[in-house]
């Protein structure tokens, strides 16, 4: 079938009419895309709290966690519609904190209750992590200059500091850079096996005795693990040093 020089022109020029439709979408909605000092950033001063708020409601985060103020990072969840913040005024929690989820309400000094204004929040504070420096794959030994430490956010009431990497923990499954190096990934490494020999040495006030056994499980120093001695005794004690449990007091089954 043959086409008119016309049809056939208008079939060749279609290409290039959806491309240049496609690229004037592409430009309108660049266009219309928040830059520094633009519509998103008016929008989110309508609604976001002043910085004397916002430092209030920090030490009011910080107080309930027992942290420095200066730790504590807040970000915020805008309302459906602005809420118009008041300069000042009394900051009340509400909520429990965990995952780092308050409800802020802002109480005026000179008002009524129904002047108050209240807004999601979710805190967090800064801290430090350790992370890997390279790849590692599982069953490596870890060396020095394998880890480094990296400012991190935790969203929630601060955990306790955990233990830093040492040389000689053993990696327990494969992790990029930049992961963090952590139990269970990572861990010291077991000073008691399953299956191999152990010392029991067990202690009773003034009275030490040191009898051979197996051990039923592995740990590194301080865990706890069962054993078995040679006359059939099944204790529970601690490790205290390669090939060394420290059972103190009955720590019979």
């Amino acid at each position: 079938m043959r086409f008119a020089p016309q049809v056939a022109f208008a079939f060749l020029l279609l290409p290039l009419v959806v491309a240049l439709g496609s690229w004037q979408a592409a430009a309108q909605e660049a266009r219309r895309a928040p830059g520094p000092g633009g519509k998103a950033d008016q929008e989110l001063e309508a609604w976001r709290p002043g910085a004397a708020v916002e430092e209030e409601i920090r030490k009011a985060v910080a107080e309930r966690w027992g942290v420095d103020p200066s730790l504590v990072v807040l970000r915020w969840t805008p309302p459906l519609q602005p809420l118009g913040w008041p300069a000042a005024g009394r900051v009340e929690l509400a909520g429990s904190g965990k995952g780092g989820w308050w409800v802020v309400a802002l109480r005026p000094s000179s008002g009524s209750p129904g002047e108050s204004r209240s807004l999601s929040v979710r805190a967090g504070v800064r801290g430090w992590r350790w992370v890997a420096a390279r790849p590692l794959a599982r069953g490596e030994t870890l060396q020095e200059g394998d880890w480094f430490a990296e400012e991190t956010v935790v969203w929630g009431p601060p955990a306790p500091p955990g233990e830093p990497p040492r040389g000689g923990w053993v990696v327990e499954r494969a992790l990029a850079r930049g992961e963090p190096l952590e139990p269970p990934a990572v861990r010291p490494p077991w000073l008691v096996v399953a299956g191999g020999k152990v010392e029991v040495v067990w202690t009773h006030g003034p009275i030490t005795l040191r009898v051979p056994g197996r051990a039923e499980g592995s740990g590194a120093l301080g865990e706890r693990v069962r054993v078995r001695t040679e006359g059939g005794n099944r204790l529970e004690g601690k490790v205290g040093g390669p090939g060394v449990v420290l059972v103190s007091g009955g720590g019979t089954e």
